[in-house]
């Protein structure tokens, strides 16, 4: 199954898709925690903007990526990423996404992707891609684009469990302690 995220318009602390992708129209639920949300079109494409709030900051779906990924393996979770604003940083940011198991603001697991070779600077889109895929050995899954990590102490049966009960995916929005960051997000599937 391929999900794919594309118009966003804000309402009552929930972003919906209010339109047609060129693939698939998807309803679907977005949450921004201390963070505000908005959609911005550029000639090219129209995609989510989300905006950094005082806090740790976020946006998270608890519906469209909910389930047993194991059904997944050997797909990724790709999307795209642009830095509309820094928050004074002046240099590349990593995109990271979370994945996570039970209550996003207190999950009982949760693992980070954190892309390596595809940083973002002010005005460029990264496309990423995070691997789903079982641990070989005690190594969580990698690609050339960057790795998961769990905190420290979890174990190959830990992300097999997460895996297994995804609650849903969070976006961090949060890189400096100035809350001025601006990011745009599109493209967010399982493909």
């Amino acid at each position: 199954m391929n999900y794919r995220v594309g118009i966003f318009l804000l309402c009552c602390g929930i972003v919906a898709v209010a339109c047609k992708t060129n693939k698939v129209s998807v309803n679907s639920s977005w949450r921004a925690v201390r963070a505000s949300t908005s959609t911005s079109n550029s000639a090219d494409k129209c995609f989510l903007t989300v905006h950094d709030k005082a806090g740790l900051s976020y946006i998270y779906n608890p519906q469209l990526f909910k389930g047993d990924w194991l059904a997944h393996l050997g797909k990724t979770l790709c999307w795209d990423f642009l830095v509309l604003h820094d928050g004074g940083l002046n240099e590349p940011i990593a995109p990271r996404l979370v994945i996570y198991s039970g209550d996003p603001m207190n999950p009982t697991a949760a693992a980070v992707f954190t892309a390596s070779n595809n940083t973002a600077m002010k005005g460029q889109w990264v496309h990423v891609c995070a691997p789903i895929e079982r641990c070989s050995g005690n190594q969580l899954p990698s690609n050339a684009q960057g790795d998961w990590t769990m905190k420290s102490g979890a174990t190959a049966n830990d992300w097999e469990r997460l895996l297994q009960q995804v609650s849903g995916i969070r976006f961090v929005v949060d890189v400096t302690s100035a809350p001025t960051e601006v990011f745009g997000f599109d493209n967010i599937q399982i493909r």
